[in-house]
């Protein structure tokens, strides 16, 4: 079995008992304070506090409002204005219990909650839903788009009230920003801070400037909130990419992963694997079936290799320009209306310099075998092949440990092979950039009223959101032959490259390759939402009020990639004379030199092969020209590579790379158009509209009642709230329908040519609902102290946006008899009748309030998650297109999810009762230990192995460790957050799983009140100097080893 080689333990196993042991010292302190209780107020929610200033009282304001809540929940409060704990949205949720932070780049992106992965968990501010950023069809939101000055207050609600908007299933964020009537006098506050971040060097501006005031007689109240900041950051990367498991490299007769099937599992040699025998099944023949079988237990001795061997540096140069401008005013005494406009403008410029290899196939082993023969004339070759390496022995070169390749050496075959297996060294390095603008923006128009009456309030909400990712990606590759190459790991598995002689990265004449690429894409989302919340008090001994809302929601998503397609095959299918294509967006443009044509003559220039792809060429050139292209462009990558980072060595400290600065002499730039993403024009001079890569509209109508409750029970104060929630979703999705047909090649002749007949955009309706009730009570066990919440409720998550997008290929005469089919024609398609994620969720919640600014609560958590992730399966006599005609079918289909249970234990508190000094000091800390379990015969598979994957997002143990100070002119925090490695839910280039390794990360801020009106900051994030570590499974096969170092700030901020 595998071993961890080069397992590295980052962090002191004590650690982990560390956050119990504090909770242990706060619950004893708690019990010596002896401040006055808080009042236990259940009927009303909180109204809306502006914090003056101060950690002590955020932190107090937490606690109320998670004392507050009508189910169980946490909540983090500004310490001032501009004031809030972290630099974004996604970073202060990271010290919440129970919710994991994932970064990019060492900023805070996306969250888990309860170990569900974020595209499950709902994000809103101001009860609007905060849209996808990130250029992908998930409906998670990319957090560092939100700066922290915008913000008041977050609650993460873990339970749930039918009031509730539906969608998450981990659980719900709601972002709450101020308003203009809460403030008592006209209100300035400005800021301006430096950031550094040491790999970039250089220091970046972050300016914040906060105004609002009141105006006739206080009715109207005007404010706006603008943020400038830019940031520079770094990712210095050491990868193998992914991993294959091609074959037995080592013929040890120890197996590298036993099988989950019990029957292979009891095989003890590969040559037992002959014996086995399947019958035919529903797809296969007899012996197709027992072929299957065998070749499944032979790969119980494969072993691993690493994929794409290469370094990365990657930069990026972020402008981030937010404001919220908000209007309100106050009719009556009773009611109130608002309306806000926030966005926020993100301009980026990226740059990606790559250096590596591919081990991407068996062949990359191959030796010489023969030259091909090239045409005098036109220097067209024919033949040629390579050698392959042994079946039966260890290739030469290769060191294999533990069932790990840890070393290989490219073949010496430079035959051309194809891009599925190429061949030996040919092409066999490259060294790359990327150098592109990104713009990505999302606005927020919000409007809404309150109105509070003696007995009846009611709440009314308008809003119209959009966000635009727009990026003009573009890529220069020049590629050498590298044969006799080798790679080796070292001790951590990370790649290390020894070079041959004769092919530097560093000689222009090593290259026979020069590409340049464009691949624009364009990602829109929008949502409009009306909301009315009406709540009546009642006069009776139980029920205390009646909730009543309506809910409508309209949102679209779309996307637009590069396209071109055939838009019609004409009436002879023998023929292209009539083929009518679209031009794509897309640019291919490829200089080669062949060093194995010795006939002097340069080939033709191949391609395009039709309107579609207009720009895709390759123009063969000479050595000197070759070695003359690759000069033009030769440049080095940026600063020293890894440089500050203790967890690497012997790596080069910089190396050749391409640049962009004379591009522009040797290809040809007038055709990149980002346009032609959404028309281009066809061979037939008209204009045509391209096929998304989806486009979905939903309509969602909501509606609930929920009734609380306010008793006594034994002398106990008991209340709580019991509703339901009815919801209905239309979706509406487009996307690709490829209609191609199977054509016998003779007269009755059972092989046969694919042709396509069109492309095309087919649309599909769907219409679902769900029922979502819900329960929560608490009681007073020790009045004003002792808190027990109970909860339950069931809950919902709209599917993938991909899974439900129509993208079908279909296949006529697929089913016919004459060609081995079944009788019906086949299709690969997404599943627009896909389920959403359902599940039930419940909670029992031990909260202890001694005082106003401390807590210490446990709570334990279940989540029965009924449909979870869709699995790609074979179902057969599909309407897929509701039009009568069936079809076998590959497509998404709903599977149960999986059981989740976990433990939150969490506490915080002033240590006011120290003396003196110390009496400014105070502790928050968190620990979650979260498992699961999955329904039977429905567990996710790693399809490089067949073993069993975890649950995406569920890191089993996590916790928070924080220490602050506030007393005087002082005010200081120390935060160390921590968590497990956990399945990211996502996969790598070759479709395998993607793990991220353990992390810790400290970050500190340091303030002094210079006066009432000044205050100065010092901050730094990760001071661990924490780097992020992905696997395919098993920290001994790392995919990527990711660093992008400390980050530092000082800031002076100015309020009247």
């Amino acid at each position: 079995m595998l071993n961890n080689r080069g397992k590295k333990e980052f962090f002191n196993p004590k650690l982990k008992g560390t956050a119990l042991a504090v909770l242990s010292v706060m619950a004893a302190n708690s019990v010596m304070a002896q401040e006055a209780k808080k009042p236990a107020d259940t009927k009303e929610q909180a109204d809306h506090v502006v914090v003056v200033s101060g950690t002590r009282k955020s932190v107090a304001s937490a606690i109320d409002r998670k004392l507050r809540a009508d189910t169980v929940a946490d909540s983090i409060v500004a310490e001032d204005i501009g004031q809030f704990p972290d630099k974004n949205v996604g970073e202060a949720l990271s010290r919440v219990t129970g919710v994991q932070l994932e970064r990019s780049f060492g900023e805070g992106t996306s969250v888990s909650i309860r170990g569900v992965e974020p595209d499950l968990n709902r994000i809103e501010i101001n009860g609007v839903s905060i849209l996808s950023t990130t250029g992908t069809a998930g409906r998670g939101a990319d957090l560092r788009e939100l700066p922290a000055e915008l913000i008041s207050s977050i609650d993460v609600i873990k339970g749930v009230t039918a009031n509730m908007t539906e969608g998450g299933i981990g659980g719900s964020v709601q972002i709450s920003t101020r308003k203009p009537l809460d403030f008592k006098k006209m209100t300035v506050v400005g800021s301006v801070a430096g950031e550094q971040a040491p790999q970039r060097g250089g220091v970046q501006p972050r300016v914040n400037l906060f105004i609002t005031d009141k105006f006739f007689d206080d009715r109207l109240g005007l404010m706006a909130n603008v943020i400038y900041d830019k940031v520079l950051t770094r990712g210095d990367f050491s990868r193998n990419t992914s991993w294959r498991y091609f074959r037995d490299w080592d013929f040890s007769p120890q197996k590298t992963v036993p099988s989950i099937d019990p029957v292979l599992a009891g095989v003890g040699s590969k040559a037992d694997c002959s014996n086995l025998s399947s019958p035919a099944n529903a797809t296969q023949t007899a012996a197709a079936a027992t072929a299957a079988l065998q070749a499944s237990c032979v790969s119980q001795w494969n072993d691993y290799s690493p994929q794409i061997a290469r370094y990365g540096i990657w930069e990026r140069d972020h402008e981030r320009t937010s404001a919220e401008l908000t209007a309100q005013y106050k009719f009556t005494d009773r009611l109130n209306a608002w309306v806000s406009y926030q966005t926020n403008i993100q301009n980026q410029k990226l740059r990606d310099y790559n250096y590596g290899t591919d081990f991407s196939a068996v062949t990359r082993l191959s030796s010489t075998g023969t030259l091909p023969t090239y045409a005098a004339t036109t220097a067209v070759p024919t033949g040629g092949s390579c050698t392959p390496v042994s079946t039966t022995t260890t290739p030469a070169g290769m060191i294999v440990e533990n069932h790990i390749v840890t070393q290989y050496v490219l073949g010496n075959c430079l035959v051309p092979g194809s891009a599925a297996s190429p061949n030996g060294g040919q092409a066999g390095f490259s060294t790359s950039l990327r150098d592109f603008g990104l713009k990505i923006d999302s606005k927020y128009t919000t409007a809404g009223f309150t109105y509070k009456g003696e007995r009846l309030d009611v709440e009314g909400l308008a809003s119209s959101a959009k966000s635009t990712y727009s990026s003009d990606s573009n890529n220069l590759i020049l590629t050498q032959n590298a044969p006799g190459l080798q790679v080796n790991l070292d001790s951590s598995g990370l790649p290390r490259f020894t070079f041959p002689t004769g092919y530097s990265p560093s000689n222009p004449n090593s290259y026979i390759s020069a590409q340049l690429q464009y691949r624009p894409s364009e990602t829109i989302n929008k949502e409009d939402q009306l909301k009315l919340d009406f709540k009546y008090k009642l006069k009776t001994d139980f029920l205390s009020r009646i909730w009543f809302g309506v809910q409508s929601q309209q949102a679209k998503s779309s996307q637009y990639n590069g396209g071109g397609y055939l838009a019609s095959a004409g009436n002879d299918l023998n023929s292209t004379a009539d083929d009518v294509y679209v031009q794509t967006a897309n640019i291919n443009q490829t200089y080669s030199y062949d060093p194995l044509n010795t006939t002097n003559v340069v080939r033709a220039t191949v391609g395009p092969t039709n309107l579609a792809d207009a720009n895709a060429w390759t123009r063969s050139v000479n050595s000197s020209a070759m070695a003359a292209l690759a000069q033009s462009v030769f440049s080095t990558s940026p600063g020293t590579f890894f440089k500050g980072y203790s967890g690497i060595s012997n790596v080069p400290t910089n190396w050749v790379a391409p640049s962009f600065a004379n591009v522009g002499s040797n290809f040809d730039l007038t055709h990149f158009n980002h346009d032609y993403l959404y028309n281009a024009p066809g061979s037939d001079g008209k204009m045509y509209a391209q096929i998304p890569a989806y486009v979905v509209d939903e309509k969602v109508k909501s509606v609930y009642l929920r009734a609380d409750f306010d008793t006594e029970l034994f002398g106990k104060d008991i209340f709580g709230n019991i509703g339901v929630r009815y919801t209905q979703t239309r979706d509406v999705s487009q996307g690709l329908f490829k209609q191609q047909i199977n054509v016998e090649k003779t007269p009755g002749s059972t092989t046969f040519n694919t042709v396509i007949l069109s492309n095309s955009i087919t649309s599909i309706d769907n219409t679902y609902s769900n029922v979502l009730p819900s329960f929560n009570a608490g009681a007073w066990l020790i009045p004003n102290q002792f808190l027990v919440r109970v909860g339950w409720g069931k809950v919902m998550a709209r599917p993938r946006i991909l899974d439900i997008v129509p993208n079908a290929t279909c296949t006529k005469n697929s089913g016919a008899a004459q060609f081995g089919g079944d009788g019906t024609d086949d299709c690969t398609a997404g599943n627009p009748a896909l389920k959403p994620f359902q599940a039930s969720n419940t909670d029992l919640s031990l909260e202890y309030y001694p005082n106003a600014d401390s807590q210490l609560s446990l709570a334990v958590f279940r989540k029965n998650i009924t449909v979870g992730n869709s699995v790609s399966t074979n179902v057969k006599n599909v309407d897929l297109f509701k039009d009568g005609t069936l079809w076998d079918v590959k497509m998404p289909i709903n599977y149960p999810g999986a059981v989740t249970r976990g433990i939150e234990l969490a506490g915080r508190t002033a240590l006011t009762f120290l003396p003196g000094f110390f009496s400014g000091f105070g502790i928050d800390a968190n620990y979650t230990r979260m498992n699961f379990t999955y329904a039977p015969g429905t567990e996710r598979l790693n399809p490089l192995d067949n073993s069993i994957l975890p649950y995406a997002g569920l890191s089993k143990n996590a916790y928070n460790l924080g220490l602050w100070y506030d007393k005087d002119k002082f005010n200081a925090r120390l935060a160390y957050h921590y968590r497990d490695r956990y399945y990211t839910g996502t996969n790598d280039v070759s479709g395998n799983p993607n793990f991220i390794e353990k992390t810790g990360y400290l970050d500190a801020k340091f303030q002094y009140r210079y006066s009432p009106n000044i205050t100065i900051s010092f901050e730094g994030k990760n001071l661990t100097d924490q780097a992020n570590i992905t696997d395919a499974g098993d920290l001994s096969r790392p995919n990527e080893l990711a660093w992008s170092g400390r980050r530092y700030f000082i800031g002076v901020s100015i309020k009247n």
